[in-house]
């Protein structure tokens, strides 16, 4: 390699901003998490999520100078600190759910990355029932966001026999389980496929 090719070598490396190094975090179903970014006091940033197993970038949120934007899905569970804390862009995630778990990007819009997060979630795993009570069975999965309650399949077993079902918004219950057992829809679009059985 020649002098004048290594020159322009080492030029473009120190020319190009270094990636943030990955922050890892966890929460648990259900509780809140503020996801760290910090920047230039102005600045339009906007956060930016991919949902574990599936390849698509979705946005979060939309932080300019005097406003604040929710994406689809996080309505009403984000909130920003840049409005009071100029080149603060922390976003705090309330009540999460399941399927939040993924990577998250805090970047400027030319999609310079701030900040780089993963965040885990975690799930009960403890069933406390007393007798002649109400009993919920754990269950979670990876449902992508913007899923329809049409696309859902649910299925859950005992022994091999049907305890309950939920296809296409239709649902259908195993002998004994006749409206004693039941998935929230909307809770399993989130990713909670829990069965309640009273």
């Amino acid at each position: 390699m020649g002098i004048a090719s290594f020159g322009v070598l080492i030029g473009l490396l120190l020319a190009s901003p270094a990636s943030p190094s990955r922050v890892v975090l966890s929460v648990s179903v259900g509780h809140s998490r503020t996801l760290p970014c910090n920047g230039t006091r102005s600045g339009d940033v906007e956060w930016w999520f991919q949902q574990k197993s599936h390849p698509d970038w979705l946005v979060v949120a939309e932080l300019h100078t005097g406003s604040f934007s929710p994406g689809s899905g996080f309505q009403e569970r984000v909130e920003s600190f840049h409005l009071t804390k100029p080149g603060n862009y922390s976003l705090t995630l309330s009540n999460v759910v399941y399927s939040d778990f993924g990577i998250y990007e805090c970047r400027y819009k030319d999609e310079t990355v701030l900040s780089d997060v993963k965040l885990n979630i975690f799930v009960p795993s403890d069933v406390p029932v007393a007798l002649g009570m109400s009993a919920s069975l754990p269950c979670f999965g990876n449902i992508k966001k913007h899923t329809s309650a049409d696309d859902l399949d649910i299925l859950w077993k005992r022994d091999e026999k049907i305890v309950y079902q939920l296809l296409k918004n239709s649902t259908t219950y195993g002998p004994g389980f006749e409206n004693r057992a039941s998935v929230s829809p909307e809770q399993a679009l989130h990713g909670n496929l829990s069965l309640t059985i009273r």
